[in-house]
């Protein structure tokens, strides 16, 4: 071989071995890039997943928050009948008259 043919052979081979290094480069930095988002969509995931449990969880909770109205009802029946509150008509002032039915008689 001659001194130009070894020449151009190892110009050659240096461009051709260094476009392989560069590719090898490349191809590792795309698996690290794809690497990097699966985790990040693994991660969106999750977060997801959480959020939606604890929307369920809080729709649950309000569910079991619904007012218990007889109760409601006789507090406030039991409250009309003590205090300021009470009326006429209510047993306290039933009691205070006695077997009257109005304050004269």
């Amino acid at each position: 071989m001659s001194d130009t043919g070894k020449v151009l052979a190892t110009t050659f081979g240096g461009i051709f071995g260094h476009s392989m290094v560069q590719q090898r480069r490349q191809a590792k930095e795309q698996r690290r890039a794809l690497d990097r988002q699966e985790k990040a969509q693994q991660e969106q995931l999750a977060q997801a997943r959480t959020e939606t449990r604890r929307a369920a969880m809080e729709e649950r909770a309000a569910n079991k928050k619904a007012p218990d109205i007889a109760n409601l009802l006789s507090k406030a029946q039991a409250d009309s009948q003590r205090g300021p509150a009470a009326t006429m008509l209510s047993e306290q002032q039933n009691r205070i008259l006695g077997n009257r039915t109005t304050l004269l008689g």
